[in-house]
C-alpha cells in the first residue's frame, strides 16, 4: 500500500471514531499495515466501520488482510510475475543447509531481487540472494529449465549415503 493511500484511510478512521493519531502511531501502524494492497485496505476501513465499536489495532486490520487472503486465493496467486536472474522467477532460491548422514538438508529464502515469492512465500522467511548465501557458506540448489534439480558432482561427490557419486546416481 502506498502511504498516501494509507494517510487517507487512517484519516477515515481518526474521524470515524474521533481518535487523534500521534505521527509515531502512524509510523508504526504503516510498517505494520504496508503490505496489505491499497484495495483491501480499503475494504479493510470499511469493514471496521460497519462492524467495530473501537478504533482497529494493527493485529485487526491484519486480521482483515489474513481473512481476505484465505478467501480470495486466486486473486493472490495472479501477483504479476517479473524475470528474474537470481531466482529463474521462481521468487524462492533453495540451499542446502548440511548433509549428514546421507540426507540432504533443503531449505529456502525468499528472492531479495524481486517480488516473485507473493502469493507463495510469508515474509517471515528471510530474503536472501545467492552471493550471500554463499558468504554464509550454503550451496546453492541451481534450477534448470525443466525445474529438475542436478547436484553438482564437484559440490557433492558423495551425496548419497552409498557413496555413489552424484554424476552416476542422479538419472538428470
Amino acid at each position: 500500500m502506498d502511504l498516501q493511500h494509507f494517510t487517507i484511510e487512517m484519516g477515515t478512521l481518526s474521524s470515524f471514531f474521533n481518535r487523534k493519531i500521534t505521527p509515531a502511531q502512524t509510523e508504526i501502524y504503516f510498517d505494520r499495515l504496508k503490505s496489505i494492497p491499497n484495495k483491501v485496505f480499503s475494504e479493510a476501513v470499511i469493514s471496521v466501520i460497519d462492524t467495530s465499536s473501537f478504533f482497529p489495532k494493527p493485529k485487526d486490520l491484519l486480521q482483515f488482510w489474513w481473512d481476505w487472503k484465505r478467501e480470495h486465493v486466486q486473486d493472490i496467486a495472479m501477483y504479476p510475475r517479473t524475470h528474474c536472474p537470481e531466482c529463474d522467477g521462481d521468487g524462492f532460491i533453495e540451499y542446502i543447509d548440511h548433509i549428514s548422514g546421507g540426507y540432504v538438508d533443503v531449505r529456502l529464502v525468499r528472492c531479495a531481487k524481486c517480488n516473485n515469492w507473493r502469493g507463495k512465500i510469508g515474509t517471515f522467511v528471510p530474503a536472501m540472494t545467492k552471493a550471500s548465501l554463499r558468504e554464509k557458506g550454503f550451496s546453492i540448489i541451481e534450477k534448470y529449465e525443466d525445474r529438475h534439480i542436478k547436484p553438482d558432482p564437484v559440490l557433492y561427490p558423495n551425496l548419497y549415503p552409498d557413496d555413489t557419486p552424484a554424476e552416476e546416481a542422479c538419472p538428470f
